[in-house]
């Protein structure tokens, strides 16, 4: 309200509702179990044998970029990883550095190893006994990589012994397995540091870093070798003819067929070797009757791509191409053809060749 005490002076009162204020005092606070967890202290821990049955690995007939082969193998770690805890700052993450040694490449941020066949390749992760986890080696190299991170549930890596396992894979440089390899496994090297904690710590000891190592040949897993089962005609009837036919050139190509089926094989090789040749080269299959023999000729044979057969020499004849044959269909031709040696006569033939037939 307004009162006016005089002219040109003005007084104002105020009146109105009084105003409270009320300050809630809000305080926060949280507690929590600050645990840092380490390994034991061993430095170094080789990877061993796989555990369990070994699975048979089988290539694939090719690939563009690196691909699975295997599901995960389990395998031992010597002397024996085990982590633990205790009050501090450090936490449980789980952290990996490694070794550009054995590296061949990387497939989704894990490293791939080398092995004792060339375009095969393998991942490794350690994990611990609870199977919480895989900490695969990261395809970065020579510093230490985040690879596990548990959102501070210490009790996964608490108090736990830690195992391998690892995972083949197929890369585009994967040409075969040689024929002496009967089984795939690493090359001797390192792996890399694997830390629990902290893994910048300048004292070593107060979080140690176990190196993982491989020795030669450590695991071994068997491999699916190449194999066929092919047939061919035991007898190839030439057919009759008068000696005329033969001077002329008249005598027919008769086929043999080679025949079956293949696991795991890229290339298949053929080789001719007889024991008597006739020719003036010694290019044909010599008559081998021991009675009333025929005389002057010889059989001439030619490889599926029409090339000349040449009994025991460097000649054979080989499938073209680097993809799997799972089935295999080729044939030869055979022709009763005049030798050059001597003159043509009429008589009985048989002549007999073996063919060597390789795979790999």
């Amino acid at each position: 309200m307004c009162y006016i005490a005089g002219a040109g002076t003005s007084h104002f009162f105020i009146k109105g509702a009084g105003l409270a204020l009320s300050i809630l005092a809000i305080s926060f606070s949280a507690s929590a179990d600050l645990y840092e967890c380490k390994f034991n202290g061993y430095s170094v821990q080789p990877i061993s044998d796989v555990k369990g049955a070994k699975p048979k690995i089988v290539p694939l007939e090719s690939v563009s970029a690196p691909t699975k082969i295997s599901g995960l193998i389990d395998l031992q770690v010597t002397p024996g990883l085990y982590s633990w805890c205790s009050m501090g700052r450090y936490g449980e993450r789980v952290y990996q550095k490694t070794d550009s040694t054995l590296v061949v490449g990387g497939v989704d941020g894990k490293a791939l190893f080398k092995t004792n066949v060339t375009g095969i390749a393998y991942t490794l992760a350690m994990y611990p006994t609870n199977n919480a986890f895989n900490a695969f080696f990261p395809s970065t190299t020579g510093s230490y990589v985040e690879t596990a991170n548990h959102e501070n549930n210490s009790d996964l890596v608490k108090a736990v012994w830690w195992y391998a396992r690892m995972e083949f894979y197929q890369l585009p440089s994967y040409a075969g397995v040689p024929a002496s390899v009967t089984q795939i496994g690493p090359v001797a090297g390192n792996i890399g540091n694997i830390v629990v904690g902290n893994p910048w710590s300048s004292d070593e000891s107060d979080h140690p870093r176990p190196l993982i190592t491989i020795p030669d040949m450590a695991f071994n897993v068997p491999v699916e070798k190449p194999t066929c089962t092919l047939t061919a005609p035991k007898t190839v009837d030439l057919g009759e003819y008068d000696v005329s036919d033969v001077e002329n050139d008249n005598t027919q190509k008769v086929s043999a067929t080679v025949s079956g089926n293949c696991t795991n094989t890229r290339k298949i090789t053929m080789k001719l070797t007889t024991s008597k040749t006739t020719g003036t080269d010694g290019s044909l299959l010599a008559n081998t009757a021991s009675s009333n023999a025929a005389k002057g000729v010889g059989v001439l044979l030619k490889w599926p791509d029409n090339s000349l057969a040449v009994p025991n020499s460097t000649n054979n004849y080989a499938t073209k191409g680097n993809t799997i044959i799972p089935s295999f269909s080729e044939s030869l031709t055979a022709q009763l053809v005049k030798s050059g040696t001597e003159k043509v006569t009429s008589g009985t033939f048989s002549a007999i060749g073996t063919l060597q037939i390789t795979y790999e």
